[in-house]
């Protein structure tokens, strides 16, 4: 009976209660409800409704392409004394510029050693490079007049863009010596006032000497002058001079002169006849003394068809 009483005081303080204390009521539980994490319009959220965050983008770079073209006297042909052009390009693929480039240049293989026979700018400045910009410059290749036969391989290298520079790029070029001419003298023909070709005292003897190129490259203006020694001297019309004009490489020509010997001239020996090849350059003249053994018969080299000169 006494719980009643009490329920029954309970219920009574209830109907006695304000209405707006209780409305104030109801809209403080409302606020606590809405501020709860995951709560969506009075709904709390699901598992799959809670995300990471997403992870930062990328530092963005530059993405450069080398690439480089050789143009020589025939194709990647540089011969020695010439100049070729090496035609570098940058491009940048990317999204950022490139700074301050420097393209450095060497040899594969090179190790820091520069060669001599090459002379080029091996450190080329090309400075900034915007996104999606090609950039050209001319680097000009000279090969020096004692170069050697041998191949060169240049590479291209930017310091700094290690990580940005797709792909490293690299041309050949074939290194060719100046063709060179190479004078000789020989005696081809021997033949005296007999018909025999012996050399002996008093008898007049036709030398037929054949100057021959035997090097690559032409050689220009040759002129030939014979000279003889003790007891030696020149018959016939006493010419001891010859222009023989240009002989290209592989090429000859003959000359032709009457020489005889005094009583004096002892057998076995050597005659003295020397023959003087000019050239335009001085450094392709040779002197040549010819191999003529008194009483004997001189070798002779061949009776190849050549251009002659009497």
């Amino acid at each position: 009976m006494k719980d009643k009483s009490m329920s029954g005081t309970a219920q009574g303080r209830l109907k006695k209660a304000h209405p707006k204390r209780v409305l104030f009521a109801a809209f403080f539980l409302l606020m606590i409800v809405s501020v709860l994490p995951g709560f969506n319009g009075g709904a709390l959220a699901t598992e799959e409704d809670i995300r990471p965050l997403a992870a930062p983008p990328s530092v963005l770079q530059p993405r450069l392409t080398v690439k480089m073209l050789f143009t020589g006297s025939d194709g990647n042909m540089l011969a020695a004394g010439e100049k070729g052009l090496l035609v570098l390009t940058v491009v940048n693929e990317g999204e950022v510029s490139a700074e301050n480039i420097v393209v450095d240049i060497g040899e594969e293989g090179e190790n820091g050693a520069v060669h001599e026979d090459l002379s080029y700018e091996r450190h080329l400045v090309v400075g900034a490079v915007k996104p999606h910009e090609t950039v050209s410059r001319e680097v000009p290749i000279l090969a020096s007049a004692g170069v050697q036969s041998r191949e060169v391989i240049l590479k291209a290298h930017i310091p700094g863009y290690e990580g940005a520079v797709f792909p490293e790029q690299a041309v050949r070029i074939q290194l060719k010596p100046i063709d060179l001419p190479r004078l000789a003298v020989s005696v081809v023909g021997v033949k005296n006032q007999d018909g025999d070709s012996r050399l002996e005292a008093g008898k007049i003897v036709r030398l037929s000497v054949r100057i021959q190129n035997l090097g690559t490259g032409n050689a220009f203006q040759v002129s030939a002058h014979v000279r003889t020694w003790r007891d030696v001297f020149v018959a016939g019309d006493g010419n001891t001079y010859f222009e023989l004009g240009n002989i290209g490489a592989g090429k000859f020509v003959d000359v032709s002169f009457l020489v005889y010997t005094g009583v004096r001239t002892t057998r076995g020996r050597n005659i003295p006849v020397t023959v003087y090849v000019n050239e335009a350059r001085s450094q392709f003249d040779v002197i040549a003394p010819l191999d003529l053994p008194f009483g004997g018969v001189p070798a002779c080299d061949g009776h190849d068809e050549g251009s002659k000169v009497k």
